[in-house]
């Protein structure tokens, strides 16, 4: 029985392979400058795909979704051997990734040896310019937001109201918000097989990572977004005091 993906595969050319991407389903594909790549689908293996790709001369590989213990095996593999891995995983924040991969039964000792970072964002609707008005903002509210630092409250806040041109959404746009996790070594060292997020956050927080909801606090600040807004984004996790 013919496949309309597996019988196309030899016909790739080099200029248009779609992906770095080790995926078990179907990706998008796009035009890359002559990357060099593979699919790993279900019918040709996890293995196969993998084993194709250590041993090319890649130097990056790009596009690695994280989503089963296998793949990010292979991601690991990768990485021992001195390839840069960028990947995808489905996680509320960027400390969670770590226990996300010790669920996913990955050993600690290799999240320490080969983890560089992980960066987590969020979109927050950006308000209207031709109809946004000012808000009186909750002095409480901006204090659990940006806890555990120290903030000055703006002077001036917006809400949202809706127009024509915004379409009576009161938003026009998006734009994001990162948080950022570098393993140092104090980070390394907290990464162990009962490690929690809670812990981690704790420890990032101190190494000097800045929060997701920090984040939306200066897009607050800059008359960007609204209080509501960030609160809407960011999980309920950015919402607890780490200290």
């Amino acid at each position: 029985m013919s496949h309309p993906i597996r019988d196309h595969l030899p016909l790739l050319a080099r200029d248009m392979v779609a992906a770095f991407g080790l995926l078990s389903r179907i990706p998008v594909p796009f035009t890359l400058p002559r990357p060099a790549g593979v699919w790993a689908w279900p019918l040709v293996g996890l293995a196969t795909g993998g084993a194709a790709l250590a041993l090319g001369a890649l130097s990056l590989w790009a596009g690695v979704w994280v989503g089963v213990a296998a793949v990010f095996v292979m991601a690991v593999q990768a990485a021992l051997t001195g390839h840069l891995v960028l990947s995808t995983l489905h996680t509320n924040d960027a400390p969670s990734a770590v226990t996300r991969l010790l669920e996913l039964d990955i050993p600690a000792y290799l999240i320490r040896a080969t983890l560089l970072g992980v960066m987590a964002q969020r979109l927050l609707r950006v308000l209207c310019p031709h109809c946004k008005q000012p808000a009186q903002l909750d002095e409480d509210a901006w204090t659990r937001l940006v806890s555990p630092w120290k903030a000055r409250t703006p002077t001036i806040t917006y809400r949202p109201v809706g127009c024509q041109e915004c379409r009576n959404t009161g938003f026009i746009g998006r734009q994001g918000i990162y948080e950022i996790l570098r393993l140092d070594d104090t980070v390394r060292a907290a990464i162990r097989e009962d490690s929690d997020s809670t812990d981690l956050r704790r420890v990032a927080i101190r190494a000097g990572m800045k929060t997701l909801r920090l984040g939306g606090a200066r897009r607050i600040a800059a008359g960007l977004t609204s209080l509501e807004e960030v609160m809407r984004v960011a999980p309920l996790e950015q919402l607890r005091d780490p200290a």
